[in-house]
């Protein structure tokens, strides 16, 4: 009987959000992102530890001080290769005020590895590629791409969301650049 229970707690959740007849992945991504973002404005937003293609070591609080946009992507995700042209325009404008970070699923790939390195010189995309130390599954996030998580400059999550909308990564850029 605990068996049974245990699988069932496993799959229920997991069953939840999954579907299989829905062209959506996650049949409820948005409230799975509502209730992630309440969780991270109440207890702040976990200090992710980074590696740069250069070997260099930091972390988001090392970052305070400018505002913060995390693109979240994987190789084969179509959508993901679609606005990294927008993305990077968005680095060539605000660039010098604004930190922007990509990072590659699952999360934590050998960053420093030469195939890899010569695949993201390949891109010509314009955001600093980073490793994490751990997955962004650990940190709550859903392996949907690409997700893009906004935060200012005190180091506060101010929103998070899956899909392209570069519009509105501008539109918190200049809000973020306005506010003191």
């Amino acid at each position: 009987m605990k068996i049974i229970f245990y699988i069932s707690f496993i799959w229920v959740p997991f069953s939840a959000t999954y579907s299989q007849t829905s062209n959506s992945y996650f049949e409820n991504e948005d409230n799975y992102y509502e209730v992630l973002k309440r969780t991270y404005y109440e207890e702040g937003f976990p200090n992710i530890k980074f590696l740069d293609v250069g070997g260099n070591r930091f972390d988001l609080k090392s970052l305070k001080g400018k505002p913060i946009l995390i693109n979240y992507w994987a190789f084969g995700c179509t959508p993901c290769f679609k606005e990294m042209p927008d993305l990077s325009k968005l680095v060539e404008k605000y660039g010098d005020d604004v930190k922007f970070l990509s990072v590659i699923a699952p999360g934590n790939p050998n960053i420093l590895s030469e195939s890899l390195q010569k695949k993201l010189k390949g891109l010509n995309f314009q955001y600093t590629h980073v490793a994490t130390n751990r997955t962004f599954s650990e940190y709550g996030f859903l392996d949907v791409y690409p997700l893009h998580i906004v935060i200012d400059k005190k180091g506060n999550l101010v929103d998070l969301f899956t899909g392209v909308n570069n519009e509105l990564l501008e539109k918190y850029i200049k809000s973020l650049l306005s506010s003191n």
